[in-house]
């Protein structure tokens, strides 16, 4: 539901329509529009429409599953749009992952594993070099995700207690120099598309890396 309404604005019966092919379909479907979304009433094309609440817009996530190729694109458009106009990143960072069940706690290490690190490092390098020809800006996004995804779980770590431990950032820098790399490529032209993430992505490092080394 909240991801259908990122894309924008829609009549109630079309996201009925959309919610119910999914295989996890239950009824009660109008209290769960009343909870993420507002009714702006009818329009002139028939029935009501939903637009998201305000603040369920900081858990956008650009990756969403159900997302074809298109929507991922028009979901962006119009969470950007919403940003600029509060005056916000003209981005979509990853949302505070939803704390996991005690049995999944294992996928936790599949983000600061040295696989992970080593393959996001190797992003940013080939970024970094005019002369590579395996560099892309799909690769660079993900690879700014996957970061910040990573960041946001050990910042809600230092927040939450409850939640089961995690570091990423010291170990990313000692052992990858994440946050040096990240740096260097402020003033790479190949990154321009995605500058705002990536400033984004530097500011949250530098954060969470601080944070980090004064809890330890």
């Amino acid at each position: 539901m909240l991801h259908l309404l990122c894309i924008g604005p829609q009549h109630f019966e079309t996201l009925k329509h959309n919610i119910s092919k999914d295989p996890y379909y239950k009824a009660g479907l109008e209290r769960v529009f009343d909870i993420v979304g507002d009714n702006e009433g009818p329009q002139e094309t028939g029935g009501d429409v939903y637009s998201l609440k305000p603040e369920f817009y900081d858990d956008y996530n650009p990756y969403h599953y159900h997302y074809n190729h298109q929507e991922q694109l028009a979901s962006e458009f119009s969470v950007k749009k919403i940003h600029q106009s509060r005056n916000e990143e003209n981005c979509c960072p990853p949302p505070v992952p939803v704390p996991l069940d005690p049995a999944l706690h294992g996928l936790l290490g599949l983000m600061n594993c040295d696989i992970t690190m080593h393959l996001i490092h190797q992003v940013f390098l080939r970024t970094s070099n005019p002369f590579s020809c395996t560099f892309s800006e799909g690769q660079l996004k993900a690879a700014l995700y996957l970061t910040g995804l990573a960041l946001v779980e050990e910042e809600a770590c230092h927040r939450n207690k409850s939640r089961p431990p995690f570091e990423f950032s010291v170990k990313a820098q000692n052992r990858y120099q994440l946050l040096s790399v990240l740096d260097s490529l402020q003033a790479n032209v190949r990154v321009d598309v995605h500058r705002p993430l990536l400033m984004w992505a530097i500011r949250k490092f530098r954060s969470v890396h601080s944070a980090a080394q004064a809890y330890n």
